[in-house]
């Protein structure tokens, strides 16, 4: 059980998931207050027939906290869709499941409290209604440092069948198995990108994997799908190519209206649009990139109670 989290009452909402006889149960967690049965509830939500397969590539540079932050953005909009769809009485709701080989989940789930509340210091309250709108949404696996890909589709493909999950992250490449260079690191990779597409085609599912450029002079260019490194079939295999840059910005000086990052489509195997680029600026206290210059964040998660003290 996480003891550490957003708050003692978040802390004691994310739990190793229990009640299944299944191995992969003790390598995911997720945000709940209450035990998990047998997995009917998402069963009852999966629907067969519905075209999903998309296996997108985000290339994101190493080293830069503000595109990590972004990523939790994605991370929330993903989440997002489950409410549109029921919106729309569609009756289909996605769920996420992340592997974030870089942060523990509580510090992944910290920072998604801040995002989903658009406050740097959200009450107790409001922490608990983020909770709760997370517990049927995101789960997170339950390892820091380096995991297989034989092993995370073994997991993601139990979360497919159990829980009627439909999107998965993969943060990053280089917290995987796969090499980076080195005697045989292209032909791994290849087989690597081989086995995630299969996996989003035969599960209809969309796999989102995060890989880092290669090493430029300096990192004020936006990286493209050539600058990926590695094998090009990282980049060939994906249906959808992203990149995310930062402006580099020097956070001691005043704010200014130009741009503070970016999300660039480079590639759109099934769509007509092709390459479009996103303006984004970023709100400090909240920890989300908005796509208006006043930076004014957008509380995903809305709540009515009343105001509370709270600090950390």
């Amino acid at each position: 059980m996480i003891r550490m989290a957003i708050s003692p009452r978040l802390a004691t909402r994310t739990r190793v998931i229990k009640g299944g006889s299944h191995p992969e149960d003790a390598e995911v967690r997720r945000p709940l207050d209450r035990a998990i049965g047998d997995g009917g509830q998402a069963d009852s939500q999966h629907r067969a027939g519905v075209p999903r397969v998309d296996h997108p590539v985000v290339v994101d540079p190493a080293g830069q906290e503000h595109r990590q932050r972004l990523r939790f953005d994605l991370r929330l909009d993903l989440a997002l869709l489950g409410d549109a769809a029921f919106d729309r009485d569609v009756g289909l709701g996605e769920r996420v499941m992340v592997f974030s080989g870089e942060m523990t989940p509580e510090r992944q789930l910290k920072r998604m409290a801040k995002q989903a509340t658009g406050q740097d210091r959200p009450t107790m309250g409001y922490i608990d209604a983020v909770g709760d709108w997370l517990r049927d949404r995101l789960w997170l696996f339950n390892v820091v440092g380096s995991a297989t890909i034989d092993r995370l589709l073994t997991v993601f493909l139990y979360a497919v069948k159990r829980y009627g999950i439909r999107h998965f992250v993969i943060d990053s490449l280089m917290m995987t198995d796969v090499p980076e260079d080195g005697p045989g690191a292209i032909t791994l990779q290849k087989k690597a990108m081989q086995s995630l597409c299969d996996f989003a085609k035969r599960n209809g599912c969309h796999v989102h994997l995060v890989a880092h450029p290669r090493k430029g002079k300096d990192e004020t260019g936006t990286p493209g799908k050539m600058d990926v490194a590695g094998s090009s079939k990282i980049t060939d295999g994906a249906d959808n190519v992203f990149s995310v840059w930062s402006a580099r910005k020097d956070e001691s000086a005043p704010m200014d209206d130009s741009p503070d990052g970016g999300l660039e489509l480079q590639k759109q195997r099934n769509g007509e649009v092709q390459h479009f680029k996103l303006h984004l600026w970023f709100d400090k206290h909240s920890m989300q990139f908005t796509t208006n210059s006043k930076r004014r964040p957008v509380p995903f998660v809305q709540y009515e109670g009343k105001a509370e003290a709270h600090s950390f």
